[in-house]
C-alpha cells in the first residue's frame, strides 16, 4: 500500500505571491526597527514582537506614502494611536524628532529595497 503525503505547512506559511512574501518580510522589518529604536522603551530584550501592531499600521498606511517626511508624519500618527499624545514625554521634543527620523529613514530605504 502506498502512503501519501498528507502533511500541509500551516495556512500562515502558504501565501500566493512574491509580492506577500516581500510585505511580510517588510512587516517584520519595520517591527525591528521600532524595537531596536525602542521609542516608547517598552523594550526589556525579551519580547521582539513588541512592535508588531504599530508595524502593521504603519505598512498599510504607508502604501501611499511619497518620502520619508510624510512616513514621519504616519509614524508619529500611529505611535500617538497605540500610545496616546505623550508617547514620547520620556525624551526631549529633539530627541522624539531624531528618533522618528531615524526610524522614517531606515522603514523607508528597507522599502525602496524590497519593492523597487
Amino acid at each position: 500500500m502506498e502512503m501519501k503525503n498528507t502533511l500541509q505547512p500551516p495556512a500562515s506559511l502558504i501565501m500566493s505571491s512574491p509580492e506577500e512574501h516581500l510585505t511580510k518580510l517588510m512587516q517584520d522589518v519595520i517591527s525591528a526597527i521600532l524595537f531596536k529604536h525602542d521609542p516608547c522603551s517598552i523594550n526589556f530584550d525579551e519580547n521582539y514582537g513588541e512592535y508588531s501592531n504599530e508595524s502593521k499600521c504603519i505598512l498599510k498606511r504607508m502604501t501611499h506614502c511619497e518620502n520619508v517626511n510624510e512616513l514621519k508624519i504616519i509614524i508619529d500618527n500611529v505611535f500617538t494611536h497605540s500610545f496616546g499624545n505623550n508617547w514620547g514625554d520620556f525624551i526631549s521634543s529633539n530627541h522624539k524628532s531624531l528618533h522618528l527620523g531615524f526610524m522614517a529613514r531606515q522603514i523607508w530605504t528597507m522599502k525602496e529595497i524590497l519593492f523597487n
